[in-house]
């Protein structure tokens, strides 16, 4: 799996190095978020190289925690685009309520404990899109501007928001050491 992911990566790097825009990388990337056709504007070329570290964050996470997401990661790049999340927000969700998935009922594909972890969906990509509008509609719009206000309101555990920023921090580090293995990659042409 790692082989898959470091194979993609340099795909990206290669690719950027020949001039070609980041849009064309990752559909060269193969399995990466091809932005333009997941719906999300084109966006510049910096934004969308930092999108897709991301997304191959949260990817090598869930990997890691053996996760039924895993191949929704792009999901959750395309929702913190739409409504303006930080990308590691609703994973880290998960990975307190659910054990990033793991732990649901049966066919509810509810990894974020929506509505008492009751709340039914066809699928993980459309708990990912209803989660996500309903923290910015209903928690970030109404003045929950980080994890500890988002907590107060999410969860009644007093210990949510410290284990939210955990995993947000776990996400976070897999970035940089993404970050820092690719500014380290030695390319021969």
């Amino acid at each position: 799996m790692i082989k898959k992911i470091i194979g993609t990566f340099l795909l990206f790097i290669i690719s950027l190095s020949f001039g070609t825009n980041s849009i064309q990388a990752a559909k060269t990337a193969g399995q990466s978020a091809n932005f333009k056709e997941k719906g999300i504007k084109q966006l510049d070329k910096t934004k969308t190289n930092r999108l897709f570290i991301k997304e191959m964050a949260i990817d090598s996470v869930l990997k890691k925690e053996h996760s039924p997401m895993i191949s929704n990661s792009a999901d959750f790049i395309k929702s913190c685009v739409k409504y303006n999340l930080d990308c590691y927000l609703l994973p880290a969700i998960a990975g307190v309520e659910s054990g990033f998935g793991k732990h649901i009922l049966r066919q509810s594909y509810n990894p974020f404990g929506w509505r008492g972890g009751y709340q039914k969906f066809a699928n993980f990509d459309e708990a990912i899109q209803t989660v996500s509008y309903g923290l910015k509609i209903k928690y970030i719009a109404c003045g929950a501007k980080n994890i500890k206000m988002i907590g107060r309101k999410y969860s009644v555990s007093p210990t949510w928001p410290a284990k939210v920023e955990y995993f947000t921090k776990k996400f976070s580090k897999e970035e940089e050491r993404l970050n820092l293995y690719s500014k380290n990659l030695p390319l021969e042409f």
